[in-house]
């Protein structure tokens, strides 16, 4: 295959400035400016996109129905590498970037809680120790994770060491693992409010705080469009605010 040169990487982020701003020209003939249009490409981690973004993207769509969104759903490290090659336009993240190579941007808080099944041993306690913690299964996610990685800081943080994990690659899975017993693990508040609320799940009262920020993710010097800067706008804005 072809690999670029150093020349060529450098001339490649030249080509793309070009190309968007010619993809910007065209949009602005095609409908004199006074209409946002165009197509973004969102790349974003699981929890965002299944329990976050569908509301806010559906918002936005009526308010312009000429301007498309789409979506491209991967973990942290996936939805990195996609901008870095140009598959998409922007990110939004749970983790951390294990290269420091983009720019990154506090876009919401987000809690962790730790659940299990309201038939386990812990359930029910008011209060659970860290020992406790360790001698139970684990249900985590898969390696390049934003949750995971969270999670695995806080629990070497608070010096928790699980004796036994298990992993799975999507959220809805974990939480039918922890509700038919298998295990207990900890998923963003979001992620849970439903299954805590008809009582499907419970909250382990925990001794710390398991705490991280959403992120936006862009590639610093790369052009972006009418249309992209709009959005990053729109998301900065207020939770209910679709224009």
């Amino acid at each position: 295959g072809l690999v670029l040169n150093d020349r060529g990487r450098l001339l490649l982020r030249k080509a793309e400035a070009l190309l968007g701003e010619a993809r910007e020209l065209a949009e602005l003939t095609r409908d004199d400016g006074a209409a946002l249009a165009g197509t973004l490409h969102l790349g974003c981690s699981t929890t965002i996109t299944s329990y976050d973004l569908p509301r806010r993207i559906k918002a936005f769509h009526e308010s312009h129905p000429q301007a498309e969104i789409v979506l491209r759903v991967g973990n942290t490290k996936e939805v990195a590498q996609h901008l870095r090659t140009g598959e998409i336009d922007l990110g939004l993240v749970e983790g951390d970037l294990i290269r420091q190579d983009l720019t990154e941007e506090d876009w919401q808080r987000d809690e962790l809680v730790v659940i299990a099944a309201p038939g386990h041993p812990l359930a029910g306690r008011k209060r659970v120790t860290r020992s406790e913690l360790g001698n139970e299964l684990w249900i985590m996610r898969e390696e390049g994770s934003g949750t995971l990685s969270t999670l695995a800081g806080a629990l070497a943080d608070n010096k928790v060491r699980p004796r036994r994990m298990h992993r799975i690659g999507h959220t809805e899975a974990i939480k039918r693992a922890v509700e038919a017993g298998m295990g207990i693990s900890a998923l963003s508040h979001i992620a849970v409010a439903r299954e805590i609320a008809d009582g499907h799940l419970t909250i382990l009262p925990v001794p710390f705080t398991i705490a991280r920020w959403f992120r936006i993710i862009t590639y610093p010097g790369r052009y972006q469009s009418r249309l992209v800067r709009h959005v990053l706008d729109w998301l900065r804005g207020p939770m209910d605010r679709a224009t």
